[in-house]
């Protein structure tokens, strides 16, 4: 039996990314934790502008 696709909300995506460019947790470590391929915690880390730990709506981030 096939796995589902796992979704991540918005708010997840962010804190995720932000985690990564601020060099708290590695990479490794936030896959491993969240179970997300560390391809796409790269490209939710370049969504992030520059100014993204100061970001207000972490809710409206990432809707697309």
């Amino acid at each position: 039996m096939a796995k589902r696709r796992r979704r991540h909300s918005p708010a997840c995506k962010f804190r995720t990314a932000r985690e990564a460019l601020e060099g708290r947790k590695t990479i490794g470590q936030l896959y491993s934790e969240h179970e997300t391929h560390p391809k796409m915690i790269q490209a939710w880390k370049r969504q992030l502008p520059d100014d993204g730990p100061s970001f207000k709506s972490e809710d409206n981030f990432f809707t697309r």
